[in-house]
C-alpha cells in the first residue's frame, strides 16, 4: 500500500513523500507493528519532523510509563519510486525497529 505523506520539516517547510507502507510492515511486522499502530491511533507520537539531509523522519514517541522516547525512521528514496522503509533507532530499551518507530511513520502518513 502506498500512502503520500505530508511532513513539516524541521524549519517549517512542509515535505511531500509517496511511502510504501508494505515495507514497513514486513521489516517491523507481529505485535510491534499492530502495537506500534495504536499508539499512532492514541496519539503518543509528540513530535514529528522530515530531516532531508538523512532521508529520516526523527520524532518523539511516548511509551509506557510515561517515558518519552527519540525515534527515527531511515528511508530510501528511489527516484520515481515510493519512499521505502530502511530501518529505524530508538531510545527505548529494544532500540531497533519497535514499535515506536511504526507509532512514528504511521502519525506521519496520517495513518495512526
Amino acid at each position: 500500500m502506498t500512502v503520500v505523506a505530508a511532513i513539516v520539516g524541521g524549519m517549517g517547510h512542509g515535505t511531500t513523500l509517496d511511502f510504501d507502507l508494505a515495507t514497513l510492515r514486513r521489516a517491523i511486522g507481529g505485535g510491534s507493528f499492530v502495537r506500534g499502530t495504536e499508539y499512532a491511533r492514541q496519539q503518543a507520537v509528540l513530535h514529528v519532523e522530515w530531516d532531508p539531509d538523512g532521508s529520516a523522519l526523527r520524532g518523539m514517541v511516548q511509551g509506557q510509563g510515561g517515558h518519552v522516547y527519540r525515534t527515527a525512521a531511515f528511508l530510501t528514496l528511489p527516484p520515481g519510486q515510493p519512499a521505502k522503509f530502511d530501518m529505524g533507532e530508538c531510545s527505548c530499551p529494544a532500540s531497533f525497529n519497535c514499535k515506536h518507530v511504526v507509532a512514528l511513520v504511521m502519525t506521519a502518513v496520517g495513518s495512526g
